[in-house]
C-alpha cells in the first residue's frame, strides 16, 4: 500500500481531483438508485448479502460504496472493498468516487490493482480487481479489514471472479461463527 504522502511521487496525483472540487450531489440524487437507499442498506444490515441488478448508469458502482461509508459501514478503520474484472475500471471508479467525495485519489478513496496501487491507510473505500483482492486472500482469508466486499460486473464471469465468489461464500460462514 502506498502512503498518501508518496501520492504524487507514485503518479496517482494525475488522476485525483482539484482540491475542494464540488461533490456531484444533483447528479448523485437524479441516478435511478438513488431512491433505493434507505431499503438497500436495511436489507444489506438484515441479510448480509445482496445481489443488486440495475442497468448500466444506475449508481450501483459509484453511490452504493457511498452510502454504505456514510452510513458507518467503514468505522473503526475498516474498509469497503469494490472489485472490478477489469484495472481500468477500478482505477476509473476510484477517480469518479473521489471526485464525487471532494476528496483527493489515494486518501479516503483509491485503488490496488496488479502493479498499481494509490491508496493509503486513511483509504475507506477501495477499489480492486477480483484477481488483486484473491492475492489478498492468500494473506487475510478473512478479509479482516473489510466490513463490505462488492462483486461488480459479476455477470462477467470470469475464473477469479467464480473462486472469489466461493471464496467470499466461506469467509460469510466464518464470520458468522
Amino acid at each position: 500500500m502506498l502512503r498518501p504522502a508518496a501520492l504524487e511521487d507514485e503518479g496517482c496525483a494525475s488522476l485525483a481531483p482539484p482540491l475542494g472540487a464540488p461533490p456531484h450531489r444533483a447528479h448523485a440524487a437524479a441516478l435511478p438508485i438513488a431512491p433505493h437507499r434507505a431499503a438497500l442498506l436495511h436489507a444489506l444490515e438484515g441479510c448480509g448479502v445482496l445481489i443488486l441488478c440495475a442497468e448500466t448508469g444506475a449508481g450501483k458502482s459509484t453511490q452504493l460504496p457511498q452510502y454504505l461509508h456514510a452510513a458507518g459501514w467503514t468505522s473503526g478503520g475498516r474498509m469497503i472493498a469494490v472489485t472490478q474484472p477489469r484495472r481500468v475500471a477500478a482505477a476509473s471508479l476510484a477517480a469518479r468516487v473521489a471526485e464525487e467525495l471532494g476528496a483527493p485519489l489515494g486518501r479516503e478513496v483509491g485503488y490496488s490493482v496488479r502493479f498499481d496501487a494509490c491508496c493509503g491507510d486513511a483509504t475507506r473505500i477501495l477499489f480492486t480487481t477480483d484477481d488483486t483482492l484473491l492475492r489478498e486472500m492468500s494473506l487475510d482469508p478473512l478479509l479482516s479489514r473489510y466490513s463490505v466486499v462488492m462483486v461488480d460486473e459479476a455477470h462477467e464471469r470470469s475464473l477469479a471472479t467464480d473462486v472469489l465468489l466461493g471464496l467470499l461464500l466461506h469467509v460469510r460462514h466464518a464470520r458468522l461463527v
